[in-house]
């Protein structure tokens, strides 16, 4: 099964986007400091619920080690991105940000590689701004589902590295039932013989 459509954002846009209409309020679970001199990386956020511009947004996307870093590493830094992208995702949808069209469409365009045509883009964008002409409905975050693949960490000898390295091995049989729940094509479940999972 191969989807019709694919949209492929880089991560700065989010930062872009944040800043085009004006901040995202959000509650940063967790403090967030982490010092990397390697590569000029600064994370300092301070929990709580608060209004995120650009780089700050950027910090609570990126933060996943540290003194308060996440337990479950990459998998809870994951869960706070899949939640701030969802307040990202409803205050974009405010009607009081069709008069910043102009700024998301250029961080857009700098940012998504995409096999939409610019038609198929204005009628998804005014479908979700404006609604549906038919039944007058608008795109809801009820209507928007994230899903993490359900695994188990593992640490795996990398002979790279030369030493033990993270990763996540993924559980078959509950991703199986993922599938199939909620985006399995066909009307006949499919079973773990029919779906490429590779692991370490």
């Amino acid at each position: 099964f191969v989807p019709d459509f694919q949209v492929v954002v880089e991560w700065k846009a989010v930062g872009e986007l944040v800043d085009a209409i004006g901040g995202v309020w959000y509650d940063v679970p967790r403090d967030m400091y982490y010092w990397d001199p390697t590569q000029d990386l600064l994370i300092d956020v301070d929990k709580g619920y608060q209004k995120l511009v650009g780089d700050k947004a950027m910090q609570v996307v990126r933060f996943r080690d540290g003194p308060n870093g996440y337990v479950n590493g990459d998998l809870g830094r994951i869960e706070t991105q899949q939640g701030f992208l969802k307040a990202l995702m409803e205050q974009c949808l405010q009607i009081t940000n069709i008069t910043r069209i102009r700024e998301l469409a250029q961080v857009f365009t700098d940012n998504v590689t995409t096999n939409l045509t610019i038609p198929n883009l204005l009628w998804f964008a005014q479908q979700a701004l404006l609604g549906n002409e038919e039944d007058g409905s608008t795109l809801s975050m009820d209507n928007v589902c994230y899903y993490t693949m359900p695994c188990t960490n593992k640490a795996v000898w990398s002979r790279g590295y030369g030493n033990m390295q993270s990763y996540v091995v993924p559980n078959t049989d509950e991703l199986v039932d993922l599938v199939n729940q909620c985006f399995n094509p066909y009307v006949d479940d499919l079973d773990s013989n029919e779906l490429d999972i590779m692991y370490v």
